[in-house]
């Protein structure tokens, strides 16, 4: 199966394709004759994969540890909930800010920034965590 017909069955894009082709996730064979790359069955079971783990999120370093076996499926999957469960906290946590400047009722000029900034520090003293923007 050529590239054109892989993009359109598994719904990926032909650079998308070349990307995890460069990376060692794919390995199609090359017809001797022209050089065209020719996907088989298992390359598109294999780009399903990535696809699902890409949409999960999951970085391409760890799929690659994955396809070797350095890192099993199990592993790889409850770290990656450990972090999906952080993030949800600081989200939360962002989100509790969001409401108490919302509530404060106040303008762009009027908005007490440090006063908020103390509350978020008291939250990272806690264990939360806010993107570093220095």
């Amino acid at each position: 199966m050529r590239i054109n017909e892989v993009e359109k069955l598994v719904g990926v894009s032909k650079k998308n394709i070349r990307f995890y082709e460069a990376q060692g996730l794919l390995e199609p064979r090359r017809n001797s004759e022209n050089g065209y790359r020719e996907y088989s069955d298992r390359d598109i079971e294999e780009l399903n994969k990535i696809r699902l783990l890409r949409k999960l999120s999951i970085p391409i370093s760890e799929i690659q540890k994955l396809r070797v076996g350095q890192l099993t499926l199990e592993d790889c999957m409850r770290r990656h909930a450990i972090l999906i469960e952080r993030e949800e906290q600081n989200l939360a946590n962002a989100k509790i800010i969001c409401h108490e400047i919302e509530q404060s009722r106040v303008s762009h000029r009027e908005l007490d920034a440090p006063k908020y900034l103390d509350r978020i520090s008291q939250l990272e003293r806690g264990g939360a965590s806010f993107p570093d923007t220095r």
